[in-house]
């Protein structure tokens, strides 16, 4: 099941909004961006990945049934400081279990957490730095950072399985 709000038609609105009101958007994930929106959504793409992770970690893939894609989307796209405490904790408590099988993966994770964190400013009061609510543009822009992050996570699936395709060809038992 695909959640409407990451259908292609409905995100290319979105951004010609986001573009006829004086925000520049960028076809592809912009690490740059220091839009509060933009970056909780990249934040929550980024949770919901580790979530999805933990549950198949041999896929390593991204799941729009992801439980907390389903249960939290509209909350943290509209009220993010009242969501994403409760969401962080649960994702510490995910990477302290995969720490020891997948080391690098929580280790990528949380250089992206600390980098979304960076963007959203003050490190040591972490939980005021998230905006206590988001209008329509910038629920707008918490999609796009949001459906921006999944498709670089898709993109660099995409490239390891290539990678790995390729590795085996030139492998001598590949051939």
């Amino acid at each position: 099941m695909r959640l409407p709000c990451f259908n292609a038609p409905r995100l290319g609105l979105i951004k010609v909004i986001l573009i006829r009101k004086g925000y520049s958007m960028s076809e592809e994930l912009d690490p740059s961006c220091a839009t509060p929106a933009y970056v909780c959504g990249r934040l929550f793409a980024c949770l919901a990945y580790i979530q999805a992770f933990e549950r198949n970690p041999s896929k390593h893939g991204f799941g729009a049934n992801a439980a907390m894609v389903n249960g939290y989307f509209g909350s943290a796209s509209t009220a993010p400081r009242t969501v994403f405490g409760s969401l962080l904790r649960q994702t510490q408590f995910r990477l302290n279990k995969l720490k020891e099988s997948h080391a690098r993966f929580v280790t990528s994770r949380n250089v992206e957490m600390e980098q979304c964190s960076q963007r959203l400013g003050n490190a040591e009061n972490w939980h005021a730095t998230f905006p206590p609510m988001l209008n329509a543009i910038e629920q707008g822009q918490f999609a796009l950072g949001c459906y921006h992050q999944r498709a670089a996570y898709r993109a660099a699936a995409v490239e390891r399985k290539a990678r790995a395709a390729e590795n085996s060809e030139s492998s001598p038992e590949g051939k």
